[in-house]
């Protein structure tokens, strides 16, 4: 089967370069493109493939070549023209100069768009676990230790990001530079008096449904007493 297929393969080489080392012979003065080109096809026995329309106004061609090589014959054929060739297999195809090669078909990835940037508080100190998503989507990040994020959207994608972080004021924005997105959250107030000071925490006051009371402790008599560790013995 190896032998076989060996002497297959050596009997198309041997074709092909008895093909390029083919004997051509022309002698042409002011003749039509095409028409030389047929006198090359009948020669070596390859075909031509091009458009006519374009190869008729092509320059016309003298040629007095004596036993010449298929490639030595195309080239010389096509010199100063503005057309170039291939050859595919047995076949000559004849293209303008301005057309680009063929190209093999490849899937297109789809483009996308990266939002990048850093999320920092009013004093330029970076904001670790700020959630940037893309407004009415899924699509975001949380920022890292260093405050910054990224992530990708389709190109041609309006970016209006949403940024939310506990502690800090909910902002929305519109970047010029989705590369470059610079937010600053401003951090968000909260009173002690909507607190509440229980024995195992703090609570919103609204949220306590317990009875709560205040106690002063300028003028008490629990003021003066020393500091002690109750679960101490």
């Amino acid at each position: 089967m190896k032998l076989t297929t060996l002497l297959l393969l050596t009997a198309l080489l041997q074709t092909k370069a008895n093909a390029y080392s083919q004997q051509i012979t022309l002698r042409v003065k002011n003749t039509p493109l095409d028409k030389v080109c047929a006198q090359i096809s009948r020669q070596s026995g390859y075909h031509f493939f091009f458009n006519e329309r374009l190869v008729k106004d092509a320059r016309k061609v003298s040629l007095d070549l004596q036993g010449v090589s298929l490639q030595q014959a195309l080239d010389a054929c096509f010199s100063g023209q503005p057309f170039n060739y291939i050859i595919v297999d047995n076949t000559v195809v004849v293209r303008k100069k301005s057309d680009p090669p063929p190209l093999m078909h490849l899937a297109a990835s789809p483009l996308v768009l990266v939002v990048k940037g850093r999320v920092t508080n009013e004093k330029g100190e970076p904001l670790p676990g700020a959630s940037v998503k893309l407004k009415n989507s899924t699509k975001g990040a949380t920022s890292d230790a260093k405050g910054e994020f990224n992530f990708t959207v389709p190109d041609g994608t309006t970016v209006e990001l949403e940024i939310t972080m506990l502690g800090f004021k909910t902002q929305a924005m519109t970047p010029s530079d989705p590369a470059n997105v610079v937010i600053v959250l401003k951090e968000e107030a909260t009173t002690l008096d909507n607190l509440v000071v229980i024995g195992y925490g703090t609570t919103r006051r609204q949220d306590f449904t317990g009875s709560v009371a205040s106690v002063k402790m300028e003028g008490s008599p629990i003021a003066s007493l020393p500091n002690m560790n109750i679960w101490k013995r």
